[in-house]
């Protein structure tokens, strides 16, 4: 199952949509939507996995191999649908303010923010926390359609040096300005995600508070 939060009085909001680690829509993912909300954001986190994890089994799953499994199942193209059917529900709420959309995601969740920035129109900006820069994600760098703000570690073992400079290359290239990224020297893979060992509480506060104020600037 998704996941979302809204304040609670009456008019429409500025609206996020959050996209899920490989671990799909866990309670971490809800306190996102949780932190969110109490910022004023109307934030929902669609359940991508769900064709393939009809139980809901994925988030206390431990085995990598079968996690992985489940992910790999949830194609570009699936995901873009979804994102898609996202788009339509939330324009069609009431308290909604459809022309103050963002997006952001988490590892894979990255990785797809990029791609929904790329393929929509409908968001202003994005942010992208340690996604995958390889693929589709580097290929559609000049389609991008919101600028997206790149939050993403030093120590990061799958995500290169290399890699950002080939995407910030990209970004050049196709003369998307507006798009930033930011490397945290000291901080891991997942730091700011503060149920895992690769938690950076000076990272990903400074991070959270950089999201933020992208957002704003871009009228989210």
């Amino acid at each position: 199952m998704g996941a979302g939060a809204r304040p609670a009085g009456a008019g429409r909001y500025p609206t996020v949509l959050v996209i899920n680690e490989i671990f799909g829509v866990h309670e971490w993912i809800r306190d996102v939507c949780r932190r969110l909300a109490h910022l004023g954001y109307v934030a929902v986190a669609p359940a991508f996995f769900f064709r393939a994890d009809r139980e809901g089994k994925l988030p206390g799953m431990t085995n990598f191999a079968d996690i992985i499994a489940i992910v790999n199942q949830a194609s570009d193209a699936q995901v873009m649908g979804d994102v898609h059917a996202t788009l339509q529900w939330l324009e069609a709420q009431p308290f909604v303010d459809k022309k103050r959309l963002a997006v952001t995601g988490f590892c894979w969740g990255g990785g797809k923010t990029w791609r929904s920035c790329e393929t929509f129109a409908d968001f202003k900006c994005g942010a992208a926390w340690y996604g995958p820069l390889k693929g589709d994600v580097i290929n559609h760098a000049a389609e991008l359609k919101a600028p997206v703000l790149g939050l993403y570690g030093g120590l990061d073992k799958g995500i290169t040096e290399a890699d950002v400079e080939a995407m910030r290359a990209a970004l050049k290239a196709g003369g998307k300005t507006g798009s930033e990224i930011i490397v945290f020297p000291k901080a891991e893979h997942g730091f700011l995600a503060d149920y895992r060992p690769s938690y950076n509480p000076e990272a990903g506060k400074d991070g959270w508070a950089r999201m933020l104020a992208f957002f704003r600037a871009h009228g989210v």
